[in-house]
């Protein structure tokens, strides 16, 4: 491995839709930082020694019996992977860096369209309907909004997803535990979601160690992506794995130099003390139900492919992603009895069987800059439930896997895995 963790100084990343054969020179503008193309990331953990160059045999025959050739350097491949902190999102409408990058894996991202925040109206708010002037100026279905803050007793710094956007008003995929009032204020999200129609990027990378020649760069390179350290006190991690088409150790003269002054691309992570909600009801019902739940894995499940071909690099020409779904485990307490708060065996293994159609929605953080919901939009309960422990309660193991809505008109009211990012 090129970089152990105490060795690595410095990873740059950028993204282009084109796909390069060709590395660029590290010590020229096209790395530098002033160049706002360019991201120097907030990496949390970086591993490049599944960067690899398999050799060939030689197998020509040899007079002497002991003769061997050297062997042929073969293809440069293999992956290399890193973690981000999950942060909140700028005031302005613009995208973090780790936004951009999970909208790379999964293809489709939708910004707020003129401004991030807005006041609720004088009148005409309900628990389901949420009076905004202009709303459909802001944001569009399938997004998400941040509403009040916490402990305000109406909506209470909590998530939702947007179901409907008038010329007025917003329309909630469920209802505020209880109507707003004005001023009110309002959160509009970004949002990454699954969208096979969306142009294919490429990532690059530079990395930068302590030695002067210890630089190591990659090129057209795809991630696949995956939700960690969600826990109870953890601050939530999206972990990368990405397959270049190419890698090299930067040869000298090429060499970028490292920059302490250069400030880090990104928002600061999405935790807070009052840690977030978690919603999980059927996809019909229009109430608000709230779990205790843990012991949280998310997988958005996006793959890629290789399109072979001697035009490219290392038989590379372009990635291409592969048909997948999302999945998502967690935890629920069981219900003592007479509550209506937790689940049971006997219901989830109902909704198993029949094919009961679900959403989810797991919050951490209430407030701009620190806040990210990640949703199930639709799925189903993908394994008989099963009975578990969290900590010391009794709990049911719950796997939900998405599903597309094919009635749904767009792409990201289509999606049945989303992040948004406040």
């Amino acid at each position: 491995m090129a970089f152990a963790p105490k060795s690595l100084r410095e990873i740059r990343i950028s993204v282009t839709s084109s796909f390069l054969t060709n590395h660029l020179n590290s010590a020229t503008d096209s790395w530098a930082l002033t160049n706002t193309d360019i991201h120097k990331i907030r990496a949390l953990e970086y591993d490049d020694g599944g960067l690899k160059q398999d050799p060939i045999e030689d197998a020509a025959i040899q007079v002497r019996m002991y003769d061997k050739p050297a062997p042929i350097a073969g293809l440069r491949l293999g992956s290399y992977k890193f973690s981000m902190p999950i942060g909140g999102e700028f005031s302005n409408i613009h995208a973090s860096t780790y936004m951009n990058f999970v909208s790379v894996a999964l293809g489709g991202i939708a910004l707020p369209t003129t401004q991030r925040s807005a006041a609720v109206s004088a009148t005409g708010s309900t628990t389901s309907n949420v009076a905004i002037a202009t709303a459909s100026s802001f944001v569009v279905a399938g997004q998400a909004i941040l509403g009040g803050v916490r402990g305000d007793g109406r909506m209470g710094g909590e998530v939702r997803p947007i179901a409907n956007v008038g010329a007025s008003y917003i329309t909630p995929a469920y209802p505020f535990a209880a109507a707003p009032v004005e001023g009110d204020p309002v959160i509009f999200s970004t949002t990454a979601y699954p969208d096979e129609d969306a142009t294919q990027l490429y990532m690059h990378s530079l990395g930068i160690g302590y030695g002067t020649s210890d630089q190591r760069q990659t090129i057209s390179g795809v991630p696949e992506v995956k939700i960690s350290k969600l826990g109870i006190g953890e601050l939530p991690q999206v972990d990368f794995e990405m397959k270049p088409a190419d890698w090299q150790d930067v040869p000298a003269g090429d060499r970028a130099t490292a920059s302490s002054s250069a400030a880090y691309r990104g928002t600061p992570p999405a935790f807070d003390k009052g840690m977030g909600f978690v919603h999980f009801d059927d996809l019909t019902a229009q109430t608000r139900n709230v779990k205790s739940c843990g012991d949280f894995t998310v997988d958005p499940g996006i793959k890629h492919e290789s399109i072979p071909g001697p035009a490219g690099i290392n038989g590379i020409t372009a990635w291409q992603r592969v048909p997948a779904h999302a999945t998502a485990e967690f935890k629920i307490v069981r219900a003592k009895p007479a509550s209506t708060t937790d689940e049971d065996m006997p219901g989830l293994n109902a909704d198993y069987v029949g094919k009961v159609a679900k959403r989810a929605l797991l919050q951490f953080g209430h407030s701009n800059g620190k806040c990210v919901a990640i949703e199930i939009a639709q799925g189903y309960i993908a394994e008989a439930p099963t009975p578990d422990a969290l900590g010391a309660f009794a709990a049911v193991k719950i796997k939900l896997q998405t599903y597309e809505n094919s009635a749904a008109t767009t792409d990201i009211t289509r999606a049945g895995f989303k992040i948004h990012g406040f």
